[in-house]
C-alpha cells in the first residue's frame, strides 16, 4: 500500500488482484488511493508549502523594516546637514527652530508622527548632554526615537522631566547630607564644652 501511494509500485498493478476476488474490494483499493494521494498528500504539501511562505513572509517584513530604518537614519543625516547652516556639525536653538519652521520639513515630521510645533521643547530633549547645541547622532537618535505614535513629543517630554527632578533630587540629597556633616562637626565643640563645665 505504502510503494502503491509513493510511487514505487503501479496502484493499478495491486488494484488488479483485489478485482480479481471481488469488485467492491478493487472499489474500496481505490478509494483509499484517491483519499491518501489527493486529500492527505495535497494537504501535507499545502501545510509544507504555507510554512515555507510564512518563512518568506517574515524575512520580507525584516528586510522591509530594516530598510524603513535606514532610509529614516539616512533622511535625517540629510535634515541635520541642511539644519546647519553655519556648517558646525552642531545645531544651535536658533538653527533648529528656523529650519522647523520650513513647511516641507514640518510636514516631514508630521509623516514620521513628529510634533514640531514646540520647537524650544524639542530641542531641550535632542539636546542630550545639556550643552546648549545638538550633534549629529543626538538629532537623529532623538528624532528616530520620537517618531511614531508610540513615541509621541508629550510622552518624551514627561520622562525628560522625571530625569531633571530626579537630578535635583539627588543633588538637593547630597547638600543635605553635607548640611548634616557640618552641622555635626559645628556641635561636637559646643558639647563637649558643656561636657566639661558640668563635670567641673
Amino acid at each position: 500500500m505504502l510503494m502503491s501511494i509513493t510511487g514505487g509500485v503501479d496502484w493499478y498493478d495491486i488494484a488488479e488482484p483485489f478485482m480479481e476476488i471481488h469488485w467492491a474490494y478493487g472499489l474500496i483499493f481505490s478509494a483509499y488511493i484517491i483519499f491518501v494521494v489527493l486529500g492527505v498528500l495535497n494537504v501535507l504539501s499545502a501545510i509544507f508549502v504555507e510554512h515555507a511562505l510564512q518563512i518568506r513572509d517574515a524575512d520580507l517584513v525584516i528586510q522591509k523594516e530594516t530598510k524603513r530604518v535606514d532610509d529614516l537614519m539616512r533622511d535625517l543625516l540629510s535634515l541635520f546637514e541642511e539644519a546647519d547652516t553655519d556648517h558646525s556639525g552642531t545645531l544651535t536653538r536658533d538653527e533648529l527652530i528656523n529650519y522647523l519652521r520650513n513647511d516641507r520639513v514640518s510636514a516631514y515630521m508630521a509623516g514620521h508622527g513628529l510634533d514640531v510645533q514646540d520647537a524650544g521643547t524639542l530641542f531641550e530633549l535632542l539636546d542630550m548632554d545639556h550643552s546648549g547645541s545638538i550633534k549629529t547622532n543626538e538629532f537623529v537618535l532623538g528624532i528616530f526615537r520620537l517618531s511614531g505614535q508610540a513615541r509621541c513629543l508629550d510622552v518624551m517630554r514627561m520622562f525628560s522631566c522625571f530625569d531633571a527632578l530626579q537630578d535635583h533630587v539627588v543633588r538637593i540629597r547630597e547638600a543635605l547630607d553635607r548640611l548634616q556633616g557640618t552641622a555635626a562637626l559645628a556641635a561636637a565643640p559646643a558639647a563637649a564644652a558643656a561636657v566639661s563645665t558640668s563635670s567641673s
